[in-house]
């Protein structure tokens, strides 16, 4: 709990839409040496929320008049963090370049921010020369917070992650000969895979192999999608019974988790693929 007496600067808000409800709640911020400073000398708090921080103050003065005080004698003009993810698999489930290595930079000044009720949602630069280990680095200057603070009384600067999107591929080991003279992956979305294609397996096995070809559909925490491998019957143009009656071999295929997808960049199309084996 925050002391009474203190009052918010500004918030750092984060959303991704892997997560359930776009809750982000991996990411640590670090104060740089020259924050870290400020803040013992000023005596400012930040305080780790569940997808963010809030960063406070306990002066009775008011933000304008505070902010140019540390700016007039520390000669600083920003508040900066670097940023450090929880999950080895952040770069995994996240929309980031492919083969990419570097830092993200959030600046609140940056021109590509986009305004809206809530805040100003920072836009990420992908810096590949100035890598330092960290995700990324944050600046919230103190120009903006003002800005902000006057415009909607609180200062909150939003960051969004998306999902990464892949071609799922489904490999069909049928170990137990189940018949599958006409296989098929059904769904009740209007979604449809692929194939089958005869492929072989690095364990020598041979498979069927599905895919979602040029659709590339997002990763998730939680399964969004549900697929089926189903035997279609093939319809006898002699018969009088001219419906298609299918058996279904496996309800629910997997989705992809961080755990059991394969990172795999294909050379020509650059797409990243997510392999699912399914053993029958």
């Amino acid at each position: 709990m925050i002391r009474s007496g203190y009052k918010q600067i500004f918030q750092v808000k984060v959303l991704h839409s892997y997560f359930n409800d776009n809750v982000c709640s991996c990411l640590d911020f670090v104060p740089s040496d020259s924050t870290m400073k400020m803040m013992q000398r000023f005596g400012l708090i930040l305080r780790s929320q569940i997808d963010g921080f809030s960063f406070y103050c306990s002066t009775k003065d008011s933000l304008i008049n505070y902010l140019n005080y540390i700016e007039k004698v520390t000669n600083e003009i920003s508040f900066n963090f670097n940023v450090h993810s929880k999950d080895i698999y952040f770069n995994l489930i996240t929309d980031l370049p492919t083969n990419w290595l570097g830092t993200i930079s959030f600046n609140s000044e940056n021109k590509t921010n986009t305004f809206s009720k809530k805040g100003r949602e920072l836009k990420g630069v992908f810096l590949k020369k100035d890598y330092t280990g960290s995700l990324a680095r944050l600046e919230i200057n103190f120009k903006d917070i003002v800005q902000l603070t006057q415009q909607n009384s609180v200062a909150e600067f939003v960051i969004k992650f998306k999902s990464r999107a892949t071609q799922w591929q489904y490999y069909i080991i049928n170990r137990s000969s189940v018949k599958l003279d006409n296989p098929k992956i059904s769904s009740k979305t209007d979604m449809s895979f692929e194939g089958p294609f005869k492929t072989t397996i690095a364990t020598g096995e041979e498979a069927l192999l599905f895919t979602s070809g040029d659709h590339l559909i997002p990763l998730a925490e939680s399964p969004n999608y549900k697929f089926s491998l189903i035997n279609e019957a093939i319809k006898d143009d002699n018969s009088q019974n001219k419906r298609t009656s299918s058996k279904v071999i496996l309800n629910g295929l997997p989705n992809p988790t961080p755990e059991r997808i394969g990172f795999k960049v294909d050379t020509i199309t650059k797409l990243v693929s997510s392999p699912m084996y399914v053993y029958i």
